[in-house]
């Protein structure tokens, strides 16, 4: 068994939380010791003294020791240790040195936790606002329910209570509301490794599953209708359509496609370096002759692609489609718990940035594509997510069967196979 001693955020400029780390077996642990640090003052080595010189370092270097030191002592007091019971011995260690009115409360941890996924390099800010919305939502159903937050209160009987005030007060549909538990469980998972508060108060079993949603995507004729649309270059409107329709040429996320640099293309490919929790991952995106068409027009501007924000991309490419005469009725169907919420409209006032990653994958798909190859563009690592558009392209698949062979004898003859 060792115990060793390191930083929440290394790099950071101002505090950071010291964390425990207790490895024994092929099992690690991570505890908030609720000390904190500037890293400028600490010692990596994880020897003895761990803090360079600064006042109240001898103070916090004999917390650290006596911590290491009354943990050793507990494991080794017993011959055998479920992960729960040394979780629960190492937090009592922990916690019986804090003064009480240090103890963290929920608003305190929700805070921390929001603040450190702040400072971490590897969420994108459409994340970091959930978390915000998250907090927002939490505070306004205490204040509707006059139920207090606290880690207690947290078990089955909380999600569903707070689940259905998403639902019937936020008028959330399902997919939305279960968007929020989920963040919600990574919140109190967060809690339990920091220590603040014990797994067993915790009912983080709670099983969340999400409807099937409609995917909304472009034809390929409508894709060309778009592409070829006759709006003044350099207008709101045709620099929305240009970062679009690169999206449905490429297959890539709305934020990536807005990081991209001129140095990022190289060779007719777009090296996209997309940083994810534990590591960075390397994907070459080779660029079709239409998304180098589209490169090509910006190639002197400071930018590879003249983006604007998402919420403004999304109001202008539904004016787009319009223009472009996307607009058979769509039928879409969610769902707030059990009731259906309908929808029909026409299509493009269903688009938005994330309708062209749907477009590039199923006209993929649709033209013989390989899912393998697909996901390996798209950065898909999962092959459920992929099934749901394999699904679509065999439902266009039996659709185009029945127009051609499913015709009255009268109509039958009369049909021309191209």
């Amino acid at each position: 068994m060792t115990i060793k001693f390191y930083l929440d955020q290394p790099n950071s400029k101002v505090e950071t939380a010291i964390y425990l780390f207790l490895r024994f077996g092929k099992t690690t642990l991570k505890f908030n010791t609720r000390e904190k640090i500037n890293p400028k003052y600490w010692n990596p080595d994880n020897t003895v003294n761990h803090f360079r010189k600064f006042t109240g370092s001898p103070e916090m270097n004999n917390a650290l020791t006596e911590l290491r030191s009354n943990v050793n002592k507990t494991y080794y007091s017993k011959s055998e240790w479920t992960i729960e019971d040394l979780k629960k011995a190492v937090l009592d260690h922990i916690n019986k040195n804090l003064p009480k009115d240090s103890q963290q409360t929920f608003k305190d941890a929700l805070a921390e936790f929001i603040s450190s996924r702040k400072n971490s390099n590897a969420l994108a800010k459409n994340t970091i606002k959930k978390y915000n919305t998250l907090s927002s939502h939490l505070e306004d159903y205490s204040s509707f329910t006059k139920v207090s937050l606290r880690f207690e209160a947290v078990n089955k009987k909380f999600f569903d209570d707070f689940s259905s005030y998403l639902r019937n007060q936020k008028k959330h549909t399902t997919n939305t509301v279960n968007k929020y538990l989920k963040t919600f469980k990574t919140f109190i998972h967060w809690s339990v490794e920091s220590g603040y508060t014990r797994s067993e108060m915790v009912n983080t079993k709670y099983k969340i599953s999400d409807d099937a949603t409609e995917i909304i995507y472009l034809t390929y004729d409508e894709l060309m209708r778009l592409f070829h649309l006759d709006v003044p270059h350099g207008s709101a409107l045709a620099n929305v359509r240009d970062v679009f329709c690169f999206g449905c040429f490429t297959g890539q996320r709305f934020s990536d496609i807005a990081a991209l640099k001129h140095e990022d293309i190289q060779h007719d490919k777009w090296v996209l370096h997309q940083i994810k929790v534990k590591d960075t991952v390397k994907n070459e995106i080779p660029l079709s002759d239409k998304a180098l068409e589209i490169l090509a027009r910006y190639k002197d501007a400071p930018r590879p692609l003249p983006v604007v924000s998402n919420q403004k991309t999304n109001v202008h490419i539904k004016t787009l489609g319009k223009k472009a005469n996307i607009e058979d009725v769509v039928k879409v169907v969610r769902y707030r718990g059990n009731e259906p919420v309908i929808a029909r409209e026409p299509k493009y006032s269903f688009l938005g940035t994330h309708t062209a990653r749907r477009t590039f994958i199923t006209l993929s798909l649709e033209m013989k594509m390989r899912p393998e190859t697909v996901m390996a563009i798209s950065g898909h690592s999962d092959y459920k997510t992929m099934k749901r558009y394999i699904a679509v392209t065999e439902k266009m698949k039996a659709k185009e069967l029945d127009m051609v062979w499913n015709q009255p004898d009268d109509k039958a003859g009369k049909l021309k196979l191209a």
